[in-house]
């Protein structure tokens, strides 16, 4: 098998004999020699003179296109509005280190606004829409907010949080939006209010932090990372190198994501388009497709259970992001619209760690996540710390270039997770005979049955296929006998209930498709799974609302409701 590697691309030649271990060694030596490729190389230092570079490169192109609000702006446009925006922002006292929380939902100010700090040398710390008043407290002292930024429909949280903190005051408060309160910075008359030929002379590096970006807290309370501009230019940078030039990218996250902030990189590095929506919708998810003619997109997995339609095949799709497909899935989703379906392994950490090349005909590849990502070195070690052979599950440690710096203001959690340059992910991966490297779930989403090591993860992809499942959870049971039982949280599409999918039909399904010490031995229905603020399911507060995980729901070796 022929490996070959440009800026990222991978190309296998079946035809040739070379196995897929010697495959993936030059793979990893292709990888090292990206490091110091004439495309890295002409990356600028900061996510300001990326901006700045665009606007030169595609002056006219469109580049912004918030379609339900009907805002449209050129690369031209967007650079004049950042720098006008960071020009009056810097005059209410925001500068180079300020940390800035940022509360809004899909808007253009909000890519303004990131740029507008990027340019200033200040971090943005992005904030859930939906946080209650003690998160919003929380991260505000956590993050040491200066100044917060919010749309005026958040409001009344935020100002809930501010009385309780020492932090910040209102008169530190900037609204967008219509607001009684006149203590606050009215934020309509600051963006893109003035000078469009700002520039900022005091001059910082690649390493200057950009954002503290709060990880989901579902083992503990949240966590900041640390992300730099040179990381943010390294996640948008690897779309070309992993995928090729895309000239139109559709982004359905919220902002506060990081998904649609490395879009943005990834739009000022080869002039794509973004089609930003204002939510996600499963519904409308391919007229948006077909519309704006979108070449990259997360593929929502949902939409595998929706009837297939003629209109599928003809999209101008290159590439269908995936993540937590089986390989059936993905092998279904590429024959119904005639296009690549590539999964991927990021963290907001790490960025992309490992991605399953866009040119690949070993479709043993699919249903794992393929190699390590460009700037990206990937080992697998056990807990003693030595690296375990091919086949073994352990955990996942990376490096490379952009790496976040750490979790700001955790020292003690820095000196477990980084260690000589490595990011110990907590996740748990092996390498497979032909050298891809497969997830088996997290370090502390493991459940041991009888000796057995079970895979959440696994488990829950599984069932995910069943098409009346909207969304399921599996965690462990205590159990006397064998140490941990697997316990299912069942949450159904609206129209469907327990009726239409019975635990026995489950079981049913699940044997053929899972290990038979696999199947969910505890069923509970759920009208709606709890989540985290990075969308994550938060398996911590299903856990925390019962005292006896059994309670309410179906065993399947009793055949009793409990």
């Amino acid at each position: 098998m022929i490996i070959m590697q440009i800026c990222g691309t991978v190309i296998f030649n079946e035809s040739n004999l070379m196995s897929p271990v010697t495959a993936l060694t030059k793979f990893k030596q292709k990888i090292h020699q990206d490091r110091n490729s004439e495309l890295f190389e002409e990356f600028p230092e900061t996510m300001g003179e990326l901006m700045e570079r665009a606007a030169e490169n595609f002056p006219d192109s469109p580049a912004f296109n918030f379609f339900h609000d009907g805002i449209t702006l050129t690369f031209s446009e967007v650079r004049d509005q950042v720098r006008a925006t960071a020009d009056t922002l810097s005059q209410q006292g925001v500068g180079l280190n300020s940390h800035i929380g940022v509360i809004m939902g899909n808007r253009v100010e909000f890519p303004i606004t990131w740029l507008s700090l990027a340019l200033l040398g200040a971090v943005m710390v992005p904030i859930h829409k939906k946080s209650t008043a003690r998160e919003i407290e929380f991260i505000i002292n956590d993050a040491d907010v200066d100044f917060m930024i919010v749309e005026s429909e958040f409001f009344d949280e935020m100002e809930m949080a501010i009385a309780k903190s020492d932090r910040i005051r209102l008169d530190q408060v900037m609204v967008l939006g219509p607001v009684e309160n006149r203590m606050v910075l009215d934020y309509n008359s600051i963006v893109g209010a003035g000078d469009p030929n700002f520039s900022l002379t005091t001059k910082f590096g690649s390493d200057q932090l950009l954002n503290i970006q709060y990880t989901s807290g579902s083992t503990g309370t949240p966590k900041g990372a640390m992300l730099s501009h040179r990381y943010w230019i390294i996640c948008g940078g690897r779309v070309q190198a992993h995928w090729g030039e895309m000239n139109s990218i559709l982004s359905d996250h919220p902002f506060f994501y990081m998904d649609p902030q490395w879009k943005v990189s990834a739009a000022l590095h080869g002039g794509a388009q973004i089609h930003f929506s204002n939510r996600m919708s499963v519904k409308t998810f391919m007229d948006w497709i077909h519309d704006y003619k979108v070449e990259v997109a997360y593929l929502p997995e949902p939409l595998l259970k929706l009837p297939e339609m003629p209109e599928d095949k003809k999209t101008n799709v290159k590439v269908f992001i995936a993540y937590a497909f089986s390989r059936e899935q993905i092998i279904e989703a590429e024959k119904r619209y005639n296009t690549k379906v590539r999964e991927e392994f990021g963290m907001t950490e790490i960025g992309s760690g490992l991605v399953v090349p866009y040119e690949v005909l070993d479709n043993k590849i699919f249903g794992t996540c393929g190699l390590p990502a460009v700037l990206r070195e990937c080992k697998i070690l056990d807990g003693s710390g030595n690296e375990v052979p091919d086949g073994v599950p352990g955990e996942l440690w990376v490096s490379g270039d952009g790496i976040f710096k750490g979790y700001y203001n955790r020292p003690e959690q820095n000196k477990e997770c980084l260690v000589d340059g490595w990011f110990k992910t907590g996740d748990v991966f092996a390498i497979t005979e032909e050298g891809y490297y497969k997830y088996i779930g997290r370090n502390k989403d493991m459940i041991k049955r009888s000796g057995e090591n079970i895979s959440a993860y696994e488990v829950e992809v599984t069932l995910r296929e069943l098409h009346q499942l909207e969304e399921v959870a599996v965690l462990a049971v205590p159990d006397e006998k064998r140490d941990e039982e697997v316990k299912a949280y069942i949450q159904l599409r609206p129209g469907f209930t327990a009726g239409d999918l019975p635990p026995e039909m489950i079981i049913k399904y699940c044997k053929g498709r899972l290990s038979s010490f696999k199947i969910p031995r505890y069923f509970e229905y759920i009208e709606e799974l709890p989540y985290t603020p990075s969308a994550k399911v938060a398996k911590a507060n299903l856990k925390a609302m019962k005292s006896d995980l059994r309670s309410g729901s179906f065993d399947a070796v009793e055949n009793v409701w409990r």
